[in-house]
């Protein structure tokens, strides 16, 4: 499942913006919410062969996958909703104090629409493991956690890159005399 520090990962400074309040609140806003990782019903079946999957737990597991999709996609279309459209030109100490609430608003509205995810995300975690040998769940638990470190590291890149204007992790300096 989707952790909420990949939720909240970012490129969040120390310190405070210049009307007081917490830069940490500020920048994982400005780059919107994370993606969501595959679900367990996805990389399961995404990885059929390896877990040696039967038919019948296959043919179950897409229902499975099929109901939380059809169950998830209104809360994705509003996470996609609430991606920022654009950045500040000068980062996140240019921000108005309009722009800063808009932005803590934001975050608030992701942590409600990511709670609404979690409960069918959860029951969805639990029958696709019932359909599941103890070898598979292992397996299957190894997978979940791979998709979710590699969530959190891309979100942590996006980070990195936004503090330095989109240029990367060396800023987009050039060498001197170049």
């Amino acid at each position: 499942m989707l952790s909420m520090a990949a939720l909240v990962a970012g490129c969040a400074s120390s310190g405070a913006s210049p009307n007081g309040t917490p830069d940490a609140e500020i920048d994982p806003g400005l780059n919107g919410p994370a993606r969501v990782p595959p679900s367990l019903a996805h990389l399961v079946l995404d990885h059929g062969t390896e877990l040696e999957l039967t038919d019948a737990q296959r043919g179950t597991i897409e229902r499975i996958r099929v109901t939380q999709d059809s169950i998830n996609r209104p809360f994705l279309a509003r996470l996609d909703s609430l991606r920022p459209t654009r950045r500040p030109a000068g980062g996140p100490g240019d921000l108005s104090v309009e722009q800063r609430a808009d932005i803590i608003a934001r975050r608030k509205s992701v942590s409600e629409v990511m709670t609404n995810m979690r409960a069918a995300n959860a029951t969805s975690h639990a029958q696709v493991m019932a359909a599941l040998t103890e070898v598979q769940r292992t397996r299957a638990t190894q997978l979940e956690d791979d998709a979710r470190k590699a969530s959190e590291n891309e979100q942590r890149r996006r980070g990195r890159q936004n503090m330095n204007g989109g240029r990367g992790a060396a800023g987009g300096r050039r060498p001197p005399g170049a």
